[in-house]
């Protein structure tokens, strides 16, 4: 039996959500860049951190 990876069933379900968060240098205050950060929100976890994510997609092999 073939098990769908859970990255395929997060893409299905329409979970993953991408996130920008502005990197700020804290001695000008003023923003210093940008970074893009992929999210899996599933309601029984929340948001689940980046290397979660990328650990789960890499045993999964998707990528």
């Amino acid at each position: 039996m073939l098990r769908t990876p859970p990255s395929k069933k997060a893409v299905d379900k329409n979970q993953l959500a991408l996130v920008y968060q502005p990197k700020v240098n804290l001695k000008t205050t003023q923003i210093a860049g940008m970074e893009s950060l992929l999210r899996w929100n599933r309601s029984s976890w929340n948001y689940k951190l980046q290397k979660v994510l990328c650990r789960i997609l890499e045993r999964a092999q998707t990528f």
